[in-house]
């Protein structure tokens, strides 16, 4: 009898022990799917910021002139950032451009926001804002590569399957 019962809550114990390592392993999956959802956001917006930032910065520019995307300090530290400027018009000229996006496919945007463009295994993230260039009127696209958000969800991926792989 006393063996019987010994058993059972031995049993009970192992039980036990399995729903706390299954509830564990759970919470820390759940935990990491919400990390990388949040970096990768979080990461996003940053960028998103600072293209809208750079293209206020172009707008409020004598841009006529071409003052802004020449000058030799914006030019360098524009392209440092990974950042591709394009001054187009209403029809699909384009007026100027800096950075990389030569390489970019063009496009003319409907309406003042951010698209991803997908050009040779790269996302890019574009944001376009009407403006008036010599008495026409364009758009200035700002973009910058998506390329650093993906490196960093796979290093965080890596360092999460370190860490539960222990």
């Amino acid at each position: 009898m006393i063996k019987i019962k010994y058993l059972l809550q031995r049993n009970l114990k192992i039980r036990l022990t399995a729903w706390y390592i299954l509830l564990l392993g759970v919470t820390l999956v759940l935990f990491s799917i919400c990390l990388y959802w949040q970096l990768g956001q979080s990461l996003l917006k940053q960028i998103d910021i600072n293209l809208k930032v750079t293209a206020s910065e172009i707008l409020n520019s004598p841009v006529g002139d071409k003052n802004f995307l020449h000058a030799e300090n914006n030019t360098h530290n524009l392209i440092k950032a990974g950042i591709a400027v394009r001054l187009i018009t209403n029809e699909g000229k384009i007026w100027d451009e800096i950075g990389l996006y030569p390489n970019l496919p063009q496009f003319l945007p409907k309406k003042t926001g951010y698209t991803n463009l997908s050009y040779q295994n790269y996302t890019w993230r574009v944001y376009s804002r009407s403006l008036s260039y010599h008495h026409q009127q364009g758009w200035v696209q700002v973009a910058q590569s998506l390329q650093y958000i993906s490196k960093a969800k796979e290093h965080l991926v890596v360092i999460i399957s370190t860490f539960l792989s222990r």
